[in-house]
């Protein structure tokens, strides 16, 4: 996800990962709090309201992903990787 501070993107790759956010406060050495903090930074940024939108957004974000890269390596020929950034 784009305009994320390096911080919250540490944030939002745990969460969607399925991380608690006391499990993305001890990966972080953070506090809750802080995440929780990060997190309402991320939501808004995203335009979502919970943590389950941001989870079924990054997914569809990266499904659209995988999509254009096997769209693109269809029509060059090539395999094109998709790195996640």
């Amino acid at each position: 996800m784009h305009g994320l501070t390096p911080r919250e993107a540490q944030v939002y790759e745990l969460v969607v990962r399925g991380k608690c956010n006391k499990e993305v406060a001890a990966a972080l050495g953070m506090t809750t709090r802080t995440v929780r903090f990060h997190l309402s930074n991320i939501f808004m940024k995203a335009g979502v309201t919970s943590r389950i939108e941001l989870i079924c957004m990054a997914a569809n974000l990266h499904e659209n992903n995988s999509r254009n890269t096997a769209e693109l390596s269809a029509h060059t020929g090539h395999h094109a990787s998709y790195t996640g950034a």
